[in-house]
């Protein structure tokens, strides 16, 4: 008898220990309109599906129990849309034609400035190729206009 009140106290115990999170999102993508959005995270060599949730009207929301904080990523099917961190806490996650925005935590608010700063670089980055691009192109065609001109002499 003594084991059973054991085993109930230290399972209630267990489950106070935990911390939820909760997931809520907006999506103003009307392709994603009844399609499933799932939470997954690496155990070992795999992916594992932790919550899942429809879109419904631009709508979605998930919640749960997590004993520490983890990585994981928002699929759509197979596709990985974006990494994110679940921990406790209330997370935030738009998806618009511009991209996708996940805030609310601590991690996941520090996650998405790296992001944005990110994405930054990259089109900087980008606008130098181009601008590279341009100028090889001039330099070419002032080469071709050089070698026309001595051959016609």
């Amino acid at each position: 008898m003594y084991k059973l009140y054991f085993f109930l106290l230290c399972a209630m115990l267990c489950t106070s220990c935990s911390k939820k999170y909760k997931i809520e999102g907006t999506s103003s993508v009307s392709m994603l309109d009844g399609k499933m959005l799932f939470i997954k995270i690496p155990v070992g060599d795999k992916l594992v599906n932790i919550d899942s949730a429809e879109v419904i009207h631009g709508l979605f929301e998930m919640q749960g129990k997590v004993d520490s904080t983890v990585l994981a990523s928002l699929y759509m099917d197979d596709e990985c849309i974006m990494p994110l961190v679940i921990e406790p806490g209330h997370i935030d996650i738009q998806i618009d034609n511009a991209g996708i925005t996940i805030k609310g935590t601590p991690l996941n608010d520090c996650f998405n400035d790296f992001v944005v700063q990110k994405n930054s670089l990259d089109d900087r980055a980008y606008e130098v190729e181009r601008e590279e691009s341009r100028m090889m192109e001039r330099i070419c065609r002032r080469c071709i206009r050089k070698s026309r001109k001595n051959v016609t002499r």
